[in-house]
């Protein structure tokens, strides 16, 4: 009997010690231009396939298996970062300095050239969409494409 009670508290200590092992980690992420929260950043432990994403007050929560502490913090338009886990962080992102070329948006996706379409695409300039009147989008594209 001395021998199971003995079993059952070495397994107890092992899954506690192993519970422990993991470190939850919370923060936030703003950027740098205005001080607000970047919405849908993605935050990845570096070496692993955890990961997050923040929230609407940019807010987020992440549990870093044992020996990973180090975070990749990224979203679209600005410079990922990494960063040392620790309680209660405070992530600035910077804007980068990458502009977008020619970007074609189709019903199916986005390309980056009209030559890799396999159909035919318009092209429009501001200004024949500023012309007569519109409440949208849509109804300003309405019988200027196809």
């Amino acid at each position: 009997m001395e021998k199971r009670l003995m079993m059952v508290l070495a397994s107890l200590f092992l899954c506690i010690g192993g519970l422990f092992a993991q470190t939850r980690v919370t923060g936030t992420v703003i950027s740098q231009d205005d001080g607000e929260p970047v919405i849908g950043a993605t935050i990845r432990v570096s070496g692993t396939n955890v990961g997050t994403v923040t929230d609407s007050n940019g807010s987020f929560t992440i549990t870093c298996p044992e020996g990973n502490k180090v975070l990749t913090i990224s979203y679209v338009g600005m410079e990922p970062v990494e960063v040392v886990a620790k309680p209660n962080m405070r992530i600035v992102l910077r804007s980068g300095d990458t502009n977008l070329d020619e970007i074609v948006v189709t019903a199916m996706g986005i390309s980056r050239q009209q030559k890799t379409l396999g159909y035919s695409a318009t092209q429009l300039e501001g200004e024949e969409l500023t012309t007569g009147k519109m409440t949208d989008v849509t109804s300003a594209l309405a019988g200027t494409v196809a």
